[in-house]
């Protein structure tokens, strides 16, 4: 009797733990099916691929499916591919474009014309790093591995190699221009010009320190000697102006050009090249000043070769200048010298390595070439992924900061194309 009870027991406690653990439901098709919207439900990044798949357009008014694709923030969606058939809701994009970020749609199209759009579904690839930013032109402080972005409607964001982010980042109220950092009171010091005077910032921290109130837009700013000479558009009324850092007054005035920017050439303390930004002429002054900021000489030149503004790097010793998309290279004294392209390429940025007697020049067609610093002869080609617009030599590095589509501008302070301001960059940092 006990052996019959205990069995009997045992089948309770055995019937007793089926009915609180369950066995799983069978594993059933979850896709999705809706008669007046469609859903996309998953885009991953597989390998060098994107799989898409999404809700089932459950209608008997059902013409077709289209995959919408934006390859860049700011532009419209494009058709690449399209289905007839209605259960097909699923779809490997194999020629996906070079970009942090990638967006899709789908469109349903009726047999009454009506289209339905889809929610839009991003991937990012963190394998590419990439910012929406859209600069016209950048600083790097090799020292201390930042570069400063600089984008025309005033914001600056500063992007740290170390950490590959953005670690500041503020927005003016005005345009910005051609940048340039100094010491004052042995703090490193960021000149902002634009239309509301010249802006004296903390290069760290990017708070504002000082402002000298100018009547006319500024465009440039080279810092030297504790003075700052200023670009700006005064045309008639002297438009290159020096300011003393300290007093914040106006030291001298001179120049003939109403929107240029200025260098400063290497190894010397006051000695200023002006190139104009007006696209229709190739107009170029030096000057040379004396430490107090007062002017002693100056020379003008009109050029029947080609200058742009934009494109402008003095070589390592001083004595020479590149600038261009022809990679026009001039004399100090600004006498022509050389061009590095016969007519096939198109340059967008310069840099050059002095230990290895290089120039590095990055073109449209994704590549940097690279040419001898003394005799101008191509070495090799390095390829790039993206757009090339601004690189900078980094040791055994090169760090490219590019745009994901091809732009005819280059780097560009007038009036540059509205493609220059979509998209935002990539970095890539590239094996010589």
């Amino acid at each position: 009797m006990n052996r019959i009870f205990l069995l009997c027991s045992l089948c309770l406690i055995i019937f007793s733990c089926k009915k609180s653990n369950p066995e799983p439901s069978p594993i059933i098709d979850q896709t999705k099916s809706y008669s007046n919207k469609i859903v996309i439900d998953n885009a991953k990044l597989v390998g060098d691929s994107i799989s898409l798949s999404w809700s089932k357009l459950d209608t008997s008014e059902f013409v077709e499916y289209r995959i919408m694709r934006q390859d860049y923030d700011g532009i419209i969606f494009k058709t690449i591919a399209a289905s007839t058939n209605i259960n097909s809701v699923k779809f490997v994009d194999k020629n996906i474009p070079y970009n942090y970020v990638i967006n899709y749609q789908i469109e349903g199209r009726l047999k009454s014309g009506v289209y339905i759009t889809s929610n839009t579904a991003s991937v990012n690839r963190l394998d590419i790093t990439g910012f929406g930013i859209n600069p016209f032109d950048a600083i790097f402080d090799k020292d201390n591995r930042l570069i400063y972005l600089f984008e025309k409607l005033g914001t600056i964001s500063i992007y740290d190699l170390r950490r590959n982010e953005i670690v500041n980042k503020i927005s003016l109220t005005g345009t910005n221009g051609y940048s340039d950092f100094g010491i004052y009171n042995t703090k490193k010091e960021l000149y902002v010009p634009g239309n509301f005077g010249l802006g004296i910032y903390d290069a760290v921290t990017l708070q504002k320190i000082d402002q000298i109130d100018i009547s006319f837009n500024a465009i440039s700013v080279v810092s030297s000697n504790s003075n700052l000479y200023v670009a700006t558009n005064a045309w008639l009324q002297n438009p290159l102006k020096v300011y003393s850092r300290k007093t914040k007054k106006l030291i001298s005035q001179n120049g003939n050009f109403d929107d240029a920017r200025l260098k400063k050439i290497p190894d010397t303390d006051s000695e200023i090249l002006e190139i104009s930004l007006r696209s229709n002429t190739n107009n170029l002054n030096y000057y040379k000043f004396l430490q107090s900021g007062d002017l002693v000489n100056r020379l003008s030149q009109n050029n029947s070769y080609v200058t742009k503004a934009e494109i402008f790097e003095f070589f390592p010793d001083g004595k020479s200048y590149i600038t261009s998309s022809n990679g026009a290279i001039y004399n100090s004294d600004m006498t022509f010298k050389a061009t590095l392209s016969d007519g096939h390429l198109s340059f967008t940025s310069f840099d050059f390595n002095k230990n290895s007697n290089e120039i590095y020049a990055a073109t449209q067609n994704k590549t940097i070439e690279v040419y001898d610093l003394n005799n101008y002869q191509h070495k090799r080609t390095i390829q790039t992924k993206a757009y090339p617009l601004k690189i900078f030599d980094d040791g055994s590095k090169i760090i490219c900061i590019s745009k994901p589509f091809e732009s005819n501008d280059g780097y560009s302070y007038y009036g540059e194309s509205a493609s220059l301001r979509l998209g935002g960059i990539i970095i890539e940092n590239l094996n010589k």
